[in-house]
Parts: C-alpha cells; structure tokens; sequence
C-alpha cells in the first residue's frame, strides 16, 4: 500500500512538474519568436531607410544620365540586402531596370519617387521599388523555433527528472 502511495505521488509530482515547466517554457518561446520576428522586419524596414538615404540620389542621377549599365548595377547592390527580393527601377510605366522575380506570398514592397533638380525644380523622373520577402523571416524563425523548442524540452526534462530525485529524497521518502 505504502508503494503505491509513493509511486503515485511521484507521478502526480513528476506530471504537475512537467506541465508548469512546459507552460513557462512556452510562453517564454513564444515571446522570443515574436521579438526576433520584429527584429527582423525592423532590418527590413530599416534596409528600406538606408536605401531612401544612401542609394537613392545616386539612382537619380544614374537615370538622368541615361548610363543604364551604372543602374544595373546599383539595384544588383540594392538587391543584394537582407531579404530583399525585387528592385525595379522605372520611368511611365516602362521598366528601365529590373533585379529578381516575385517568388514569396508575402511581400512588403515600398516605392521611392526618383527625383532630379532641374532649373531650380524638383521633377520626377522615374520611381524605385523594392519588394523583401517575408516568407524568408518566417523561414528563420521556423529554424530558430525547432531548434529552441527542442532544447527547451531537454532543460524542462533535466529539470523536472533533478525536481523528482529533491523531492523524493528529501519529502516522499519520509512520508
């Protein structure tokens, strides 16, 4: 009788044990998958404010120039950024030039005007637009959520197997 007893209050100590430590652990993880997913449209848009601030001027005075070749260049260095996986550069609706397909189901794009100073004025002679794909994020925080919550569940484990041997030795075995 006294066996049963004890084996009982094992399992129920073992299991209550376990479930805490898994909802902690879950909860944690899943505020860690949100944060990196943020970090990483933070680089997005962040990849989207240096393109604005570095690259842009550099595309105007490319496009004014008509030195095609040149731009190519610039949007393959623009691609070339973290997720980003279309640049286009056009003028009318005519595709002047152009890096990447769409491949991902989710886009966040943002379009640049292309502006030169001509006579004292602002005119617009063309637009960019980067399109980076999120698919890719979601990707690497699929990668990183596998590897965590397996490692996450040998810790719970570890713990809740030294929380029985405590438990068993210092409280079970005296009742």
């Amino acid at each position: 009788m006294k066996k049963t007893f004890h084996s009982s209050l094992s399992l129920r100590l073992v299991l209550y044990i376990v479930i805490c430590s898994s909802v902690i652990t879950f909860i944690l993880t899943a505020n860690q998958f949100y944060r990196d997913y943020q970090t990483d449209v933070r680089i997005i848009n962040d990849g989207f404010k240096q393109i604005e601030s570095v690259h842009l001027k550099s595309i105007a005075a490319t496009v004014w120039s008509t030195n095609y070749d040149k731009l190519q260049t610039i949007i393959e260095g623009i691609s070339n950024l973290r997720d980003v996986e279309q640049v286009v550069v056009s003028e009318d609706n005519n595709v002047l030039a152009s890096v990447g397909t769409l491949k991902g189901e989710n886009p966040i794009s943002n379009t640049y005007p292309i502006t030169h100073e001509f006579n004292g004025k602002k005119i617009q002679i063309g637009t960019l637009k980067v399109v980076a794909n999120l698919d890719f994020v979601f990707q690497r925080v699929l990668d990183r959520a596998i590897f965590i919550l397996f490692s996450n569940a040998i810790k719970t484990s570890i713990v809740a197997g030294f929380m029985l041997l405590i438990f068993h030795y210092v409280v079970i075995r005296h009742l």
